[in-house]
């Protein structure tokens, strides 16, 4: 009888015990969680912007999934703006495993679907530099364009900082159209504020919100 021999696998976790022992201690206190917002908060953000000066005049928003960026000419309504999304998951995470570049649009707005149109000049040329659609990925509508940048090099290499190169790239492409956003929110306020219902109407059915 002919001996197989340990799983390669098990024997790797063998062969570095105490590393993949500590490894387990930090994942399971959600310790890499934690770090990434720091990171995001105290690296990420200051060192995209130094790369995107632009950012350094917008607002920028920190939560636990990355940084969102937006100037005044992109606001909706209230307290609205649709915003430049960097979404930065945990490297583990089973349902999101790669930083993206989005342009984030809350769904409670009446002019969402426009950035979900192919039709529309800014989302048109965003597909062109290789972005996609929410709609053709079945992404959460929210994010109705976006691009996934790899954490890792082909080779299978970490390098923060071709990382945040990589990011940088997609990021400028979003930027580099702020006119072209901000005039088509302009528009899409215009035609909203046109087609809803006048308050003084009999005859016209109010608005029904989803």
């Amino acid at each position: 009888m002919s001996a197989v021999g340990m799983p390669a696998n098990l024997k790797l976790v063998f062969e570095h015990l105490d590393a993949v022992r500590e490894l387990d201690r930090y994942l399971n206190r959600t310790g890499s969680d934690k770090d990434l917002e720091r990171y995001v908060k105290e690296v990420f953000r200051p060192d995209l912007q130094e790369h995107v000066p632009t950012l350094k005049t917008w607002h920028c928003d920190l939560d636990e999934s990355g940084a969102k960026w937006y100037p005044d000419s992109w606001k909706l309504k209230g307290d609205l703006y649709l915003s430049l999304y960097v979404l930065l998951p945990g490297p583990l995470d089973p349902d999101d495993d790669k930083p993206s570049v989005n342009i984030y649009v809350p769904t409670d707005w009446r002019g969402h679907k426009v950035f979900s149109d192919r039709s529309t000049s800014c989302v048109r040329t965003l597909l062109e530099a290789g972005f996609e659609l929410a709609a053709d990925q079945g992404w959460n509508e929210e994010y109705p364009v976006g691009k996934y940048v790899p954490w890792l090099e082909p080779d299978g290499s970490f390098d923060e900082s071709r990382l945040v190169e990589r990011i940088r790239l997609e990021v400028e492409e979003v930027v580099a159209l702020e006119t072209q956003i901000a005039d088509t929110i302009r528009e899409t306020l215009a035609q909203t504020a046109q087609t809803r219902p006048s308050r003084n109407s009999r005859t016209a059915k109010p608005h029904r919100k989803k």
